[in-house]
């Protein structure tokens, strides 16, 4: 697993930001959620002569104390309706396994969005300490 082995495992956190357009409110607005994350090792996966390993990985988004989460996620992609009205221009992951043990991520995404002329710069992160 080499340096992606100190994330296996379930992993929360609280501190997480959502900018993102608020089509109710008409403008861009920052939206806190609470975070969990499980990631578990695979492989290996044989392609031809590779032999390949990774983290199969899930994770859910709740705006404060809501129930049901706003957003799950197991891989990256775009669904029929964001590639029309939020297309995926750019995206970078950057992962920090911190000192603490917790570990951290940034994730900058640049929009496509009906609502801008411009490209839209969504940045998620949020830190996430180990729970099992």
């Amino acid at each position: 697993m080499g340096p992606r082995a100190g994330l296996i495992g379930e992993w929360e956190g609280d501190g997480g930001l959502d900018p993102a357009f608020s089509h109710a409110k008409g403008e861009v607005i920052d939206t806190p959620y609470r975070e969990k994350v499980t990631m578990k090792p695979f492989g290996p996966v044989d392609n031809g002569s590779q032999h390949l390993y990774g983290l199969d990985y899930r994770s859910a988004m709740w705006r404060g104390s809501e129930e049901n989460p706003f957003h799950t996620e197991v891989g990256y992609g775009e669904n029929m309706y964001l590639a029309k009205n939020a297309s995926t221009v750019n995206y970078e992951a950057e992962v920090t396994l911190n000192a603490d043990g917790t570990w951290s991520y940034h994730e900058p995404t640049m929009l496509k969005m009906n609502e801008f002329p411009d490209l839209f710069p969504h940045v998620d992160h949020n830190t996430l300490h180990k729970v099992g």
